[in-house]
């Protein structure tokens, strides 16, 4: 991954520690993290992102996925904290259609204050914002604020694509609205990270489907005003790419530069 990193000329990274799909993970060997993060280091490549898995769900109503869950973020955490990142990113989860989002969110409240009483100090946990629907929290903000003052966590992570789908204009007029809602439901001191994505799903259509950046919905101005905005621009910016090659992603990267400098 640091090689990669380093070829691509990236400033920032997001990793899984772990297959984001399941199983059981394998250990970090001590001479493979050392000079992974020798390399990072060298190349001035920070913040290090670590990415939870994908099936954890801390809302569920299920005892044994929530329990299981808060293990999942738990590990997560500490091998986040051994390859020295500085953020843990996970998603709420679902509580599904018997349950309710009250229930919900008291179920991530109460999970993630307990995993990090039980991990200590360690890498900031950030819930990520979600395309919403289907009862799956995050969509709102004002849903992430609620989480975010029961649980404790460090803050969030917005995601460009998650943010369109659930409803959220990010055009000329509508990003400006937005950022005002994200300054007075959350703080904008308050956002970690966030993910530059492009998405094919119509607005408020309530599911994740990213394509290449600046072939979406969102387009290449979307990003130039996220790009530009003063506001945003001490924040690690990723790009979550769908099953691109390195070539492809270098070309994306390159499309965000530009973006950036124009």
């Amino acid at each position: 991954m640091a090689r990669v990193a380093v070829d691509l000329e990236c400033e920032t990274v997001q990793v899984f520690s772990r297959s984001p799909r399941g199983g059981q993970p394998r250990p970090l060997a001590e001479d493979e993290r050392d000079g992974m993060r020798r390399r990072l280091d060298a190349a001035g490549i920070n913040p290090l992102i670590v990415h939870v898995p994908y099936f954890v769900n801390l809302a569920s109503p299920d005892q044994h996925i929530r329990e299981y869950s808060e293990e999942t973020v738990a590990l997560d955490r500490e091998r986040a904290r051994i390859l020295g990142a500085d953020y843990v990113v996970t998603h709420p989860g679902s509580y599904g259609r018997e349950g309710t989002q009250a229930e919900g969110i008291a179920r991530v409240g109460l999970g993630i204050r307990r995993l990090l009483a039980a991990g200590g100090s360690g890498p900031k946990l950030l819930l990520e914002q979600t395309a919403g629907g289907g009862g799956q929290l995050g969509g709102t903000l004002r849903e992430l604020k609620i989480m975010l003052d029961e649980s404790g966590a460090g803050g969030i992570c917005l995601d460009t694509a998650h943010a369109y789908a659930a409803g959220y204009d990010l055009s000329d007029g509508g990003w400006e609205d937005f950022l005002a809602e994200v300054a007075g439901e959350v703080g904008i001191d308050r956002v970690k990270v966030v993910h530059l994505n492009d998405t094919a799903e119509e607005l408020g259509g309530h599911r994740d489907r990213h394509v290449r950046v600046g072939e979406g919905r969102l387009g290449e101005s979307t990003f130039r005003r996220i790009l530009h905005d003063q506001r945003l621009q001490a924040l690690p910016g990723v790009l979550e790419a769908p099953r691109a090659s390195d070539s492809d992603l270098r070309g994306q990267l390159a499309t965000l530069r530009r973006l950036r400098r124009d």
